[in-house]
């Protein structure tokens, strides 16, 4: 029931942050209702799935091209970019706004699926997708647990071979933690302010940014089946990379396999052994609002 309402509370502040500015929300740096902002905003998804299969690539895991799951995938930046590579692409996000939103932008593309998403991917049977993506999104969840459960479901949909790749913070600064903007939010709504008020007027944010150890993260993906494969922190982000049946000790060491420093992002790329595992590459785009 907790975790009901807590996923209920996430849902409503997505729709509220996608009602007021959809790209803006995903990527900060983007200007609300700017044509040529929302054409750079989708442009900067195909250039991030780009750099992320050649990283994959370079490393010889390679995933299939058939189809591919974007687990947060707003109004479909990244969705699209999987579209012009893969057989199909499937979006899930818990923010009915933003997902309606998608569609309206990927119309015209006739092997994309848009679905809503909740405690689990229970809508997906086992070994369902060749490579599963996730960037900016688990970030924002702010119970480690439910964080958890979305990483052993990236593992049980993903086919044998395939590949995962994500991203998470694995601690936030001391300084950071506190986050006033998105507690007063809370509480200002929870009293019936309007959300427009609150983050056009007061400049506030529902978002909040959450974290989960490195160690926790792997031993989660191994215990579902995973491989590690590579992890490497770039710009405060932390990516790990897997496969099935084998382990890249090169690329490992090349990292050091260190522990991550306060504030690094932990983002893993995975693959399946007898069941699936994941994958881990270094994401060069940037921002904290994860989708």
């Amino acid at each position: 029931m907790q975790t009901h309402r807590r996923l209920e509370k996430l849902r409503r502040h997505w729709d509220e942050l996608a009602a007021f500015d959809a790209v803006g929300s995903v990527l900060t740096s983007f200007q609300r209702d700017d044509v040529i902002a929302d054409q750079r905003f989708f442009l900067q998804g195909e250039h991030e799935i780009e750099f992320i299969l050649d990283f994959c690539t370079r490393l010889g895991a390679a995933p299939p091209l058939g189809n591919a799951l974007d687990f947060g995938c707003g109004i479909g930046r990244v969705t699209r970019a999987l579209a012009l590579r893969f057989d199909e692409a499937v979006g899930v996000d818990i923010s009915s706004e933003m997902l309606r939103q998608a569609r309206a932008s990927q119309a015209h593309l006739s092997n994309v699926t848009l679905m809503q998403n909740g405690a689990t991917l229970s809508m997906f049977q086992d070994s369902s997708f060749d490579f599963v993506y996730s960037s900016r999104v688990l970030q924002h969840i702010p119970d480690p647990d439910q964080v958890r459960i979305y990483l052993e479901e990236f593992v049980r949909v993903l086919k044998l071979p395939g590949i995962l790749v994500f991203q998470l913070p694995s601690s936030i600064p001391m300084k950071n933690r506190l986050q006033p903007r998105a507690r007063l939010y809370s509480v200002l709504r929870s009293v019936g302010l309007p959300a427009n008020l609150l983050l056009q007027g007061l400049k506030l944010t529902p978002m909040r940014m959450a974290a989960v150890a490195q160690e926790e993260v792997e031993k989660t993906i191994q215990n579902t089946g995973g491989d590690l494969l590579h992890v490497r922190a770039i710009r405060r982000r932390q990516h790990a990379v897997l496969r099935q049946k084998r382990l890249w000790p090169d690329e490992l060491s090349a990292t050091g396999r260190h522990r991550l420093t306060p504030g690094v992002a932990l983002a893993p790329v995975a693959s399946r052994r007898s069941r699936p595992f994941g994958v881990l590459p270094p994401l060069r785009c940037g921002n904290a609002a994860n989708r």
